[in-house]
């Protein structure tokens, strides 16, 4: 094989196992002028870049914008290889893990799923209690050596208990099969909550960067869109129609 063929495998591997997965910020409006068929945005984000090449997705940003008008601000350590505007990023991973909403109904399935476990473990644990009343009352009942009246005591004894551990296992059935559906309930929320936070901030450019120095970069951006706009409205006050 070629020695450039195998380099370019050897780099494209070293590519791939260096890849990092997107690093989210959210933009802040620190001024906007208004034409009348546009807008002037400016935003300033910031966020923590390690050294070498990241890819920064920057959330709420408008929805439709000039993406030829798009200026990215960084200090002299970073250098910004790529912009591109988006309304449809899908990430694999998640979009804001500090999100309020998304942080509570996950905290809230961590319960739910500590409480289903608990749950499972008390049904399997009545099962086998079951399962031991059930040999003792066969081996007691082969060689017990009792006399009617003993024998039954202790077949009311197997009994009640048994009836008993069924009592427990049929009421933790039941929530069991409440807490799946809270978590389910839970888990669809949490999609919800996801998407809902992705259609609220649509837009978002995606910064490809190479960084020399780790640690806290501030971005200054800039751009155009032309779903804002603005038109005079003119209030005339007179004291009567023949005055001036």
């Amino acid at each position: 094989m070629n020695k450039k063929v195998i380099l370019f495998i050897i780099l494209l591997i070293s590519a791939f196992a260096n890849a990092q997965k997107p690093i989210f910020t959210t933009a802040k409006v620190k001024a906007a002028t208004v034409y009348f068929n546009a807008a002037e945005i400016s935003q300033t984000a910031s966020t923590t870049l390690p050294t070498g090449t990241s890819e920064i997705v920057i959330k709420n940003v408008a929805s439709y914008l000039n993406e030829n008008s798009v200026q990215i601000g960084a200090p002299a350590n970073v250098t910004v290889l790529s912009v591109q505007f988006t309304n449809n990023y899908i990430s694999e991973y998640e979009t804001d893990s500090k999100s309020p909403l998304i942080k509570r109904v996950n905290d809230s399935i961590v319960l739910v799923q500590k409480e289903l476990q608990k749950v499972v473990n008390t049904i399997n644990s009545e099962n086998k209690t079951m399962q031991l009343l059930d040999r003792n009352q066969q081996i007691s009942g082969v060689n017990s050596g009792l006399n009617v009246a003993e024998l039954m005591k202790m077949v009311d004894y197997y009994k009640n208990k048994q009836i008993e551990i069924a009592n427990n296992i049929n009421t933790l059935t039941d929530k069991q099969k409440k807490l799946d559906e809270t978590l389910q309930k839970l888990n669809n929320k949490l999609e919800f909550d996801t998407n809902k936070e992705e259609r609220t901030s649509s837009g978002k450019l995606i910064v490809q960067v190479m960084n020399t120095a780790a640690g806290i970069v501030p971005l200054e951006i800039s751009y155009l869109t032309q779903s804002a706009s603005w038109t005079p409205f003119y209030d005339l006050r007179t004291e009567s129609v023949n005055a001036p």
